[in-house]
Formats: C-alpha cells, sequence, structure tokens
C-alpha cells in the first residue's frame, strides 16, 4: 500500500523505530533498546525486528511514567489513542506476544497489553484497572506470519475501549476504569517484551516486526482511524 502525508494532529509520543540499539529517545522520554540488530524496510524508514528471546525496549526507568496518559490508563481523562504497525513471525513456543506492555509493577492489576494469542494467533487487547475492572478486546480472525498489520486501540474515557485491524473495527467493549487518577504508583512500559516474566498474558519476548507507534492523550474515532491505515504516515520533517 502506499503512503502519502496526510495532516495529522502531532502524536504526544511517536516511536519511528528506526534505531536499533543503546539509549534513545522517542518524543520526550528515553527507552533502552536490548539485542535488536537487525531492520527490515518497514512502512516508513525502518522496522525494528525482535527476534522472541531476549530483545525488547524498555522505558521503565523513565522518570515520572506514571503521570504520563501512556504507561498510567487512569490519568488519561480525555482518552488515549495507539496507533502502530506490527509483523509477526512464526512463533517459537506456544505463548502469548505482547507488542506493547504496560501494567502497574507492584500488583498487576492495572494492566493495558496488545498480544497475539499463543494458541489461536488472534490479536488480544486486555485493559485492566485496580479495582479489577476488566476486559479483552479480539480480532475477528487469526494474524498471518510475515504480514503487516495496523493495529489501533482507542480509549473513550469512562465509555468504550475499541480494537480496529487494518482500519477495521474488529471489538467495542463498555470500560470504565473506576480507579481515581493516581500518579503514585510505580508504572512499567515496553515494547515486544518485558523482563517481568511472572505477568499474566505476556510470557516474555515476541517475535515480530514494529514500526511507526504513536500515541494520542486523547480519543480518536473512527474516521480518524481509518484515514490514519489507509492514507497517513506521520512526517516528521514538516
Amino acid at each position: 500500500m502506499t503512503k502519502i502525508n496526510i495532516v495529522f494532529p502531532e502524536p504526544d509520543w511517536y516511536f519511528p523505530m528506526d534505531d536499533l540499539s543503546g539509549s534513545e529517545l522517542y518524543s520526550d522520554i528515553t527507552g533502552t533498546v536490548y539485542n535488536s540488530d537487525n531492520h527490515i524496510p518497514g512502512i516508513k524508514g525502518n522496522a525494528m525486528e525482535f527476534h522472541g528471546t531476549n530483545s525488547y525496549i524498555d522505558f521503565t526507568n523513565v522518570p515520572k511514567l506514571s503521570e504520563l496518559c501512556l504507561s498510567n490508563m487512569n490519568i488519561c481523562v480525555n482518552g488515549m489513542t495507539i496507533s502502530l504497525w506490527v509483523n509477526y513471525k512464526p512463533k517459537q513456543y506456544i505463548r502469548n506476544k505482547s507488542v506493547w506492555y504496560s501494567r502497574e509493577r507492584t500488583d498487576d492489576a492495572s494492566m493495558f497489553i496488545i498480544y497475539r494469542h499463543g494458541g489461536n494467533d488472534r490479536l488480544e487487547v486486555k485493559f485492566k484497572t485496580k479495582s479489577f475492572n476488566q476486559v479483552t478486546l479480539y480480532s475477528e480472525s487469526s494474524l498471518s506470519n510475515y504480514q503487516w498489520y495496523h493495529v489501533a486501540v482507542t480509549y473513550e474515557h469512562e465509555e468504550y475501549v475499541r480494537l480496529y485491524i487494518d482500519g477495521c473495527l474488529q471489538t467495542t467493549a463498555g470500560f470504565t476504569a473506576q480507579d481515581p487518577p493516581s500518579t503514585g504508583d510505580s508504572y512499567t512500559l515496553s515494547i515486544a517484551g518485558s523482563l517481568y516474566e511472572s505477568a499474566p498474558y505476556l510470557h516474555k519476548f515476541a517475535e515480530c516486526f514494529v514500526d511507526e507507534i504513536m500515541v494520542w492523550s486523547q480519543y480518536q474515532d473512527a474516521a480518524f482511524i481509518w484515514q490514519l491505515y489507509a492514507y497517513g504516515v506521520f512526517d516528521t520533517d514538516n
């Protein structure tokens, strides 16, 4: 699919996935890239490869991560939208393959995870709050290997969460955070895996390519998601 640049609201956080190693600055936060040593041509520029053993990007040590509508869903009072491109490789193990992983570290009670299910290969998104309000969104069908998919997840504050694949709505579920805004907890955020092996739904690392992650600290509607998939890439040069 040919992409053209069109005007979108600038994302609050942009992860182009063009750097391979070391500490890299993504928007206004710095993540550490571990053991990712290969690129392929991506949706825009390069896409980063994660080999499923010990490669991932970690943002756990970002100061005040709990105060950002990036990891702490409790403070996303205007909603949230995340857009990314993922291309899964054949799985080495029967386990879930997390591409976006965020949770409150002390008790696993608050989480937002995007992953491919280890059993049926469907994409799933899990939201869970400290008050144990929980929903899981599912793609309508399994994801094929070595195929690019555009994944978007939207959170309409205190109303709904939605999952889109290639611009098409897959699942909608009612979701109320029920937790008061909190910035005092300890949050972790990682891409394509995590060292927190005990966390449910993750089971360590994903074998995949990832490109063009964008996050808005506000809800975006279905028309926006479709246009983002069909026509646009974020242009940092304009």
